[in-house]
């Protein structure tokens, strides 16, 4: 959390060749961050994979935060860091971690009998190899918005492929009828990321309008779009298939309709429908206003929050509470949101 609160310091994007203290930080604190969590995870497995001694690995990992403090303390101290390199380094390794976990499975799907070690090694290599390409990226400027939104649709060019597939198909990525079905799927969702996430970072990459707290402000709405004009189908589909909570447990929590058709497709549709709706709205409010990136951060938890408190009340009522709150996860989800955003407006 602490790295998360120094990460966004001073987070608005502006065009400046001098050497930043405050960007300085920022970037020890995306690289402490990585340090504490991806790499020990990365470390761990890598070890285990090739010495196949958990003494080993746990010691590896218990070192590595340690470890990349230091190395990254040792860095900045020899190195201007200027933005935007705090951004494009951090968001460079998530991407690595996305990207390699993707190349796994499509390895994993083509071959039997892989070493272990393979796939260790892979995302290790995926993790510090996107990290360093993000730093020397940031070399070349740009704007911390566009590393943010490059990062975001790597994720969310995927998820809209798959309501897409619910539209057509009335049903999910990878509920497939064939093995190659599944095996397309999966390869379409690799390109998407890699592709889409490349794609939005050109066409951004010079728009020093857009902050890294805008980037998470437009994705957060992309979200909170999605969910709220699906969450009427959610309740509908709760309220009319009343035998038992599994016929309706899975729409009420993850929109899943149990394979009807009909409910698919109209679920896909409001889903991509409240994305277009949510990403064109934040658009047009983001070139108004700069968010901070801890405004950002703020406002993206809420629908986290609203989905945790919208499910307490269902320990008390019981479970046939969840066929409601959809509606009450909506509710809050857009209450909340409408008051962080006016204390953003007001301080």
């Amino acid at each position: 959390m602490l790295g998360l609160i120094l990460l966004s310091q001073n987070a608005d994007t502006v065009k400046s060749d001098g050497v930043s203290r405050e960007e300085t930080f920022r970037f020890l604190a995306g690289q402490c961050l990585l340090g504490s969590t991806a790499y020990p995870t990365a470390a761990f497995f890598w070890v285990l994979s090739t010495s196949e001694d958990e003494r080993y690995a746990s010691c590896a990992a218990c070192m590595t935060p340690m470890a990349c403090l230091m190395a990254n303390g040792a860095f900045a101290l020899s190195t201007n860091i200027k933005k935007p390199l705090a951004v494009s380094s951090f968001t460079g390794a998530v991407d690595g971690m996305i990207w390699s976990i993707l190349l796994i499975a499509n390895i994993s799907v083509y071959t039997e009998n892989w070493d272990p070690k393979l796939y260790t090694t892979l995302f290790l290599l995926g993790l510090s190899g996107g990290n360093a390409a993000g730093y020397l990226s940031g070399l070349q400027g740009g704007s911390d918005g566009a590393y943010v939104l490059k990062t975001v649709s790597a994720v969310q060019l995927p998820y809209a492929y798959n309501q897409l597939k619910r539209l057509i198909f009335g049903r999910w990525v990878f509920d497939s009828k064939s093995e190659g079905e599944g095996k397309l799927d999966l390869g379409i969702i690799t390109g998407l990321s890699i592709a889409g996430g490349l794609g939005a970072f050109a066409l951004t990459h010079n728009d020093y309008s857009i902050t890294d707290g805008d980037a998470l402000f437009i994705a957060s709405n992309i979200a909170k779009g999605a969910f709220v004009l699906e969450a009427p189908i959610r309740l509908l589909y709760s309220l009319t298939h009343k035998d038992s909570i599994q016929d309706f447990v899975g729409a009420s929590l993850f929109g899943y309709y149990n394979r009807d058709p009909v409910f698919e497709r109209v679920g896909g549709f409001a889903n991509l429908a409240g994305m277009a709706l949510g990403g064109y709205l934040s658009y047009k409010i983001v070139k108004k206003k700069d968010f901070s990136l801890l405004e950002g951060l703020i406002y993206s938890a809420v629908p986290t929050l609203a989905y945790w408190a919208a499910l307490a009340p269902g320990y008390i009522i019981g479970s046939d509470y969840y066929r409601f709150s959809p509606v009450v996860q909506a509710t809050f989800d857009v209450g909340t949101s409408l008051l962080i955003y006016q204390i953003i407006e007001k301080f």
